[in-house]
């Protein structure tokens, strides 16, 4: 699992998780939803870009110095581990995922 992301996934509505392999984590804004990330082990930059005007930001962090990565709606966002190690995420979501109507948008950094 060398260099994989894992992101464990909680929700605020049902008090649950998922835990999920990747990769990467791909380009996404959504238009609702809000989502807070911490670094629990490895290494991260998360890139972030302002759908309106562009504006581009990138956040490093670690296991070692954790800290709250916030993202908001109108901001795409990406993860990418930049470390030796597989990199260990946990994500909570104010919403859950409604396949009836998607907020997570496929959006380039």
């Amino acid at each position: 699992m060398k260099n994989n992301i894992s992101i464990v996934f909680l929700w605020a509505e049902v008090g649950g998780y998922l835990e999920a392999v990747l990769k990467s984590l791909s380009s996404q804004n959504h238009h609702t939803k809000t989502e807070k990330f911490i670094v629990v082990s490895g290494k991260a930059r998360f890139g972030f870009r302002n759908i309106i005007d562009n504006e581009c930001v990138e956040i490093f962090t670690s296991g070692d110095i954790p800290k709250v990565v916030e993202t908001i709606p109108g901001w795409a966002h990406d993860i990418t581990n930049v470390g030796e190690n597989d990199l260990v995420v946990i994500l909570w979501a104010n919403e859950l995922y409604d396949p009836n109507h998607p907020d997570t948008i496929a959006c380039k950094v």
